[in-house]
């Protein structure tokens, strides 16, 4: 019967702590999401729209895996890559993407794309937006996209 609740107690603990480094790394995430969406200029998904139709040379750049591009779609646009966020810094060199490109960054509500937006820029481009929102605003606004 001590065995059995030694055991119990070990594996309680053993819960309880990894529910409380959840805890600790889901804020983490979100502290580094704030961090990184101060860094990046931010835009909403009706200016994101307004400037797709201003400016046909904007590269759009998606984070999200291809499964979630599958899943959700992705914004109607000739000059769209998708580049998922775990795969962006060893992609880059093959992306014919050039830090002059003026580049608009999407994920499914933005905080990959923050992130990815901070990476980009410490990569040298200089003109990098961030659709908050992202793809998830981007369809309750029903602007064109691709199933």
């Amino acid at each position: 019967m001590n065995k059995l609740l030694a055991t119990l107690l070990v594996v309680s603990l053993g819960i309880s702590s990894s529910f409380a480094d959840a805890k600790v790394f889901k804020e983490k995430f979100k502290a580094q999401v704030e961090e990184a969406k101060a860094k990046v200029t931010m835009i909403s998904v009706e200016e994101a729209f307004k400037m797709m139709e201003e400016n046909k040379d904007l590269i759009v750049i998606d984070v999200r895996t291809k499964e979630e591009v599958a899943d959700w779609g992705y914004p109607k646009w000739d000059k769209y890559k998708n580049i998922s966020r775990g795969r962006l810094e060893p992609d880059l060199g093959k992306s014919d993407l050039v830090v002059d490109d003026t580049i608009m960054v999407f994920c499914k509500t933005g905080s990959r794309a923050a992130l990815a937006g901070v990476t980009l820029q410490e990569y040298g481009f200089k003109n990098v937006v961030v659709v908050d929102g992202g793809m998830e605003s981007w369809i309750e606004k029903n602007y064109p996209s691709v199933d």
